[in-house]
Protein backbone atom coordinates (compact mmCIF):
# COMPACT_ATOMS: atom_id res chain seq x y z
CA UNK A 1 0.00 0.00 0.00
CA UNK A 2 1.33 3.91 -0.68
CA UNK A 3 1.44 6.78 1.46
CA UNK A 4 -1.96 8.51 1.63
CA UNK A 5 -2.69 11.67 3.05
CA UNK A 6 -6.47 12.85 3.18
CA UNK A 7 -7.56 16.13 3.97
CA UNK A 8 -10.18 19.10 3.83
CA UNK A 9 -9.31 22.62 2.36
CA UNK A 10 -11.14 25.36 3.37
CA UNK A 11 -14.04 27.16 0.78
CA UNK A 12 -11.22 29.74 -0.16
CA UNK A 13 -7.94 26.91 -0.52
CA UNK A 14 -6.05 28.51 1.58
CA UNK A 15 -5.84 26.44 4.85
CA UNK A 16 -6.20 22.68 5.09
CA UNK A 17 -6.96 20.31 7.54
CA UNK A 18 -5.27 16.83 7.75
CA UNK A 19 -7.94 14.11 8.06
CA UNK A 20 -6.43 10.56 7.71
CA UNK A 21 -2.99 9.74 7.22
CA UNK A 22 -1.63 5.93 6.64
CA UNK A 23 2.25 5.62 6.08
CA UNK A 24 1.94 2.29 4.65
CA UNK A 25 5.05 1.34 2.68
CA UNK A 26 7.24 4.37 4.15
CA UNK A 27 6.69 2.89 7.81
CA UNK A 28 9.76 0.47 7.19
CA UNK A 29 11.37 2.22 4.52
CA UNK A 30 14.58 1.97 4.30
CA UNK A 31 16.06 3.47 0.50
CA UNK A 32 19.41 2.19 -0.85
CA UNK A 33 20.47 4.25 -3.49
CA UNK A 34 22.35 2.45 -6.13
CA UNK A 35 25.99 4.20 -6.45
CA UNK A 36 24.79 6.24 -9.82
CA UNK A 37 22.79 7.91 -7.85
CA UNK A 38 24.36 9.18 -5.25
CA UNK A 39 26.77 11.52 -7.41
CA UNK A 40 24.51 13.60 -8.39
CA UNK A 41 25.01 17.49 -7.88
CA UNK A 42 21.38 17.97 -6.83
CA UNK A 43 19.20 16.65 -4.20
CA UNK A 44 15.91 17.01 -3.78
CA UNK A 45 13.86 15.30 -0.55
CA UNK A 46 10.39 15.03 -1.57
CA UNK A 47 7.92 15.12 1.42
CA UNK A 48 8.43 12.24 3.19
CA UNK A 49 9.96 11.49 7.07
CA UNK A 50 12.52 13.69 7.94
CA UNK A 51 14.47 10.38 9.03
CA UNK A 52 14.50 8.89 5.79
CA UNK A 53 14.93 12.04 4.13
CA UNK A 54 18.08 11.92 5.95
CA UNK A 55 18.82 8.39 5.34
CA UNK A 56 18.64 9.35 1.76
CA UNK A 57 21.19 12.18 2.60
CA UNK A 58 23.64 9.92 4.04
CA UNK A 59 23.80 8.17 1.08
CA UNK A 60 24.96 10.95 -1.24
CA UNK A 61 28.59 11.37 -1.70
CA UNK A 62 29.11 15.13 -2.15
CA UNK A 63 25.62 16.89 -4.00
CA UNK A 64 26.13 20.69 -4.62
CA UNK A 65 22.16 21.83 -3.32
CA UNK A 66 20.19 20.23 -1.05
CA UNK A 67 16.23 20.68 -1.23
CA UNK A 68 13.47 19.48 1.26
CA UNK A 69 10.21 19.50 1.46
CA UNK A 70 7.66 18.82 4.51
CA UNK A 71 4.28 19.15 5.76
CA UNK A 72 2.74 19.61 9.30
CA UNK A 73 2.54 15.96 9.84
CA UNK A 74 6.47 15.77 10.34
CA UNK A 75 6.39 19.01 12.31
CA UNK A 76 4.12 18.11 14.58
CA UNK A 77 4.82 14.24 14.63
CA UNK A 78 9.14 13.93 14.40
CA UNK A 79 10.29 17.42 15.20
CA UNK A 80 13.43 16.29 16.67
CA UNK A 81 14.33 14.59 13.32
CA UNK A 82 13.09 17.95 11.19
CA UNK A 83 15.46 20.13 13.10
CA UNK A 84 18.45 18.20 12.56
CA UNK A 85 17.56 17.82 8.95
CA UNK A 86 17.37 21.30 8.68
CA UNK A 87 21.47 21.97 9.78
CA UNK A 88 22.17 19.73 6.30
CA UNK A 89 20.10 20.90 4.07
CA UNK A 90 20.62 24.33 1.39
CA UNK A 91 16.44 25.04 0.86
CA UNK A 92 13.57 24.11 2.91
CA UNK A 93 10.63 24.27 1.07
CA UNK A 94 7.16 24.95 3.18
CA UNK A 95 3.53 26.46 2.99
CA UNK A 96 2.91 29.31 5.63
CA UNK A 97 0.55 27.56 8.29
CA UNK A 98 3.78 25.34 8.22
CA UNK A 99 6.16 27.85 8.79
CA UNK A 100 3.88 29.85 11.07
CA UNK A 101 3.99 26.11 13.09
CA UNK A 102 7.52 25.21 13.16
CA UNK A 103 8.27 28.73 14.60
CA UNK A 104 5.19 30.25 16.52
CA UNK A 105 5.72 33.43 14.68
CA UNK A 106 2.29 34.98 13.05
CA UNK A 107 4.68 37.37 10.70
CA UNK A 108 5.77 34.88 7.82
CA UNK A 109 9.11 37.39 7.19
CA UNK A 110 9.92 36.53 10.98
CA UNK A 111 8.82 33.19 9.99
CA UNK A 112 11.32 32.49 7.34
CA UNK A 113 14.23 34.48 9.02
CA UNK A 114 14.03 32.10 12.19
CA UNK A 115 13.79 28.91 10.15
CA UNK A 116 16.73 29.96 8.15
CA UNK A 117 18.49 30.14 11.31
CA UNK A 118 18.19 26.88 12.34
CA UNK A 119 19.91 25.45 9.31
CA UNK A 120 19.02 25.60 5.87
CA UNK A 121 20.79 28.55 3.53
CA UNK A 122 17.30 29.62 1.81
CA UNK A 123 13.81 29.19 3.22
CA UNK A 124 10.59 29.17 0.40
CA UNK A 125 7.23 30.13 1.81
CA UNK A 126 4.39 29.37 -0.53
CA UNK A 127 1.78 31.55 -0.07
CA UNK A 128 -0.95 29.38 -2.19
CA UNK A 129 -2.93 31.80 -4.41
CA UNK A 130 -0.58 35.22 -2.92
CA UNK A 131 2.58 34.00 -4.38
CA UNK A 132 5.44 32.79 -2.71
CA UNK A 133 8.48 34.23 0.05
CA UNK A 134 11.94 33.30 -0.26
CA UNK A 135 14.68 34.12 1.96
CA UNK A 136 18.40 33.80 1.86
CA UNK A 137 21.48 34.26 3.74
CA UNK A 138 22.42 38.24 5.00
CA UNK A 139 18.48 38.79 5.11
CA UNK A 140 18.16 38.35 1.84
CA UNK A 141 14.33 38.57 1.32
CA UNK A 142 12.14 38.19 -2.26
CA UNK A 143 8.43 38.19 -2.59
CA UNK A 144 7.01 36.94 -5.59
CA UNK A 145 3.24 37.49 -6.61
CA UNK A 146 0.90 34.85 -8.20
CA UNK A 147 -1.01 35.38 -11.29
CA UNK A 148 -4.64 36.07 -9.71
CA UNK A 149 -7.26 33.11 -11.02
CA UNK A 150 -10.64 33.11 -10.95
CA UNK A 151 -11.39 30.18 -10.18
CA UNK A 152 -9.39 27.58 -8.30
CA UNK A 153 -9.12 24.21 -8.65
CA UNK A 154 -7.07 21.43 -6.39
CA UNK A 155 -6.22 18.61 -8.99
Amino acid sequence: KTFRWSGEYSWDFNTRETRSIALNVFEHFKPALPKSYRETDFVLLANIAPSLQSHVLDQMERPRFVVADTMDLWIETTRADLDALLTRIDLLILNDSEAREITKETSLIKAGRRIRKMGPHYVAIKKGEHGALLFGEDNQFFSCGAYPLEDIHDP
